[in-house]
């Protein structure tokens, strides 16, 4: 086994943020999922959760939120929530009002592997949906299909190939199918710190691996690099 040779210059991480939204269903929990389109340059045709790259506006409006002695007392987290949520907007037409910010609770961090040209620092967060908003196609350059699935039915349907994954996505639907109800999935978020996961991409039998803290909590600690795309 071996390290891989770290690249002469280390692209930056680009502060990023995702929302899983969750609904108990007869079925069990479902979660909000998106498809986007073959032609992108990143994850084309990969089904993820809502999300994007953290922006200047959601920065300064953190900086006022944190400023009003709000519970939220981190500015880049702030920036994390409100960027999940405008996201979640612009991509499904759901609308979350800012009041609900503390209410999101932190699931994971994700960290694009050095080695790898295009990087990203993506923040999980887990939110309960109660709403009676009926989810859009809004933006078809990003999302070109948008449906809530179990976590059972999303994993079936990418272990026969009919969808596509990310790593980090799937790991955290499978971390998710471990639960009945929403609220128990909200209360392992809420009860287990964090733990930033920055993979380390290695050599083995000729093969390239990548290895993430077993203290991370998703029962795996290697797997194929193939396999390893972060984003959102």
């Amino acid at each position: 086994m071996s390290e891989m040779k770290k690249p002469k210059e280390i692209a930056p991480a680009k502060l990023s943020a995702t929302l899983i939204l969750m609904r108990d269903s007869s079925n069990g929990p479902e979660i909000l999922l998106t498809e986007r389109p073959t032609n992108m340059s990143f994850a084309a045709g990969n089904v993820v959760f809502p999300g994007g790259k953290v922006d200047k506006a959601d920065f300064k409006a953190a900086e006022a939120i944190v400023q009003q002695n709000n519970p939220l007392d981190d500015i880049e987290d702030a920036a994390c929530r409100i960027a999940a949520l405008r996201e979640l907007e612009e991509e499904t037409a759901l609308s979350i009002a800012q009041q609900n910010l503390e209410h999101m609770a932190y699931m994971a961090h994700w960290i694009t592997p050095i080695v790898m040209p295009k990087r990203f620092s993506t923040h999980f967060y887990l939110f309960p949906y109660e709403g009676s908003q009926t989810e859009q196609l809004v933006s078809p350059n990003e999302v070109v299909r948008l449906y809530w699935q179990t976590a059972e039915e999303a994993l079936a349907n990418l272990s026969v190939g009919k969808t596509t994954m990310m790593f980090p996505t799937r790991l955290n639907i499978e971390l998710i199918a471990r639960f009945s109800k929403v609220e128990e999935a909200l209360a392992f978020a809420h009860d287990h710190p964090v733990v930033p996961v920055l993979p380390e991409v290695y050599k083995r039998d000729g093969s390239i691996w990548a290895r993430i803290p077993e203290e991370a909590g998703y029962g795996v600690t290697e797997f194929p690099r193939d396999d390893l795309i972060i984003g959102h």
